[in-house]
């Protein structure tokens, strides 16, 4: 009769950091494996919060960043329950940690005085919008095809100011 069985489970992971990249359409995850002598890895399951579908996706002890694709920005919000598992598949309590994967829109962009000629003219504009402060919203991200945008200043979540050239 064998009695002395492992049937412990390693330490958690640590210090785990989730980032949700609007530019990438990912969540980044980064952690603290334990340093238990027999951690053979870690076991990620993901999904959206108010989902039952999830996935799992499993690491080596060597291991501590990964990256979830195809994280539209459409403001879900992910939970994220992190593993650990030793030699003999024991498997620690779930670290979780949530991230939203947001999603940075201008609702709306008002110029000084509609119906004044401004032709060649660089005027002051005020961008209307929500989650303008989100990690990887930057100035140079308010310019497209259409309009572009200099000296844009984020002054909140919802609110930034900007110069446009108006075409001569």
């Amino acid at each position: 009769t064998v009695n002395n069985i492992d049937k412990t489970a390693p330490s958690q992971v640590a210090n785990v950091i989730p980032n949700y990249s609007r530019n990438n359409n990912a969540i980044k995850l980064s952690w603290t494996n334990p340093t238990d002598e027999d951690f053979a890895g870690t076991e990620i399951v993901y999904g959206k919060t108010d989902s039952e579908e999830t996935t799992t996706l499993t690491f080596d002890k060597n291991t501590t960043s990964a990256t979830i694709e195809n994280i539209a920005d459409d403001d879900s919000e992910y939970t994220i329950a992190i593993k650990t598992k030793d030699d003999l598949g024991n498997l620690s309590e779930a670290k979780t940690v949530t991230v939203v994967a947001v999603a940075t829109k201008i609702t709306s962009v008002t110029i000084p005085v509609a119906g004044t000629n401004y032709a060649g003219n660089v005027l002051p504009v005020t961008i209307i919008g929500k989650n303008l402060t989100a990690p990887d919203v930057t100035a140079s991200g308010f310019t497209s095809t259409d309009l572009s945008f200099n000296n844009v200043t984020i002054v909140s979540d919802t609110l930034a100011t900007a110069e446009i050239t108006c075409p001569s």
